[in-house]
């Protein structure tokens, strides 16, 4: 198994704003290329993007199997924060009512993961006499000619067989490496919002709400 893995661009930034607001922000660019991933033990994904763990043309390893891994993230982008609310108030029942608030939250995104479209009914076709084709999976061949597509929005339709060739016309193994199209983006954030009151000397209370998934994103594969 071939692997190798380009870390790029890795930076992190933090900051701080006397004592009110404080956070910390990260990017990092990388390029997971293999032959099979896992090992060829166990599938990355299982559901509807599967992961390809056999040589796919047995005449040549790297020529359709070496690409993109399961796990390929071009771009990620991880943020916390946590910010002190002041208190602006005179009044000793508003300043501990309203002021002393601290609201903190984290943001997730990464670029989708790669993933290979399939034709299984080439098995029928010219290339029917190869041994263990109860199995075997073929790539379609792919018509395009200025890169490959990426599916990043659920509402728009990526792909079209117009876009590969029929199953009865195509008597090879592919002609383009396994994990060449990419599925939609993760985005995730969290926030939270929290006082601390002071009960005695040795106890405080704290109330607060936290939100999970707070603007109501949906992350599809």
């Amino acid at each position: 198994q071939g692997y190798s893995n380009y870390n790029g661009l890795v930076s992190s930034l933090r900051w701080r704003m006397g004592a009110k607001f404080s956070g910390q922000f990260s990017y990092t660019w990388s390029h997971a290329l293999d032959t099979c991933s896992n090992e060829c033990l166990e599938p990355f994904n299982a559901l509807t993007a599967v992961s390809l763990r056999y040589q796919i043309n047995p005449l040549n390893l790297r020529s359709l199997n070496y690409s993109n891994a399961d796990y390929d993230v071009r771009h990620s982008l991880n943020a916390n924060y946590v910010y002190s609310m002041p208190s602006f108030f005179q009044n000793s029942i508003l300043k501990s009512a309203l002021g002393g608030w601290v609201a903190a939250g984290t943001f997730f995104f990464h670029s989708g993961y790669p993933f290979s479209i399939l034709d299984s009914g080439v098995r029928s076709g010219q290339v029917s006499n190869v041994t263990g084709l109860a199995t075997q999976s073929f790539i379609a061949d792919y018509l395009g000619t200025s890169g490959y597509a990426s599916c990043t929005s659920p509402n728009i339709s990526c792909y079209s067989t117009s876009s590969f060739t029929p199953a009865a016309s195509q008597h090879d193994f592919g002609n383009i490496p396994r994990n060449s199209f990419r599925g939609p983006g993760y985005f995730n954030t969290d926030l939270n919002i929290s006082k601390t009151f002071t009960v005695h000397e040795r106890y405080q209370f704290l109330v607060g709400a936290f939100f999970f998934n707070v603007l109501n994103h949906p992350n599809f594969d």
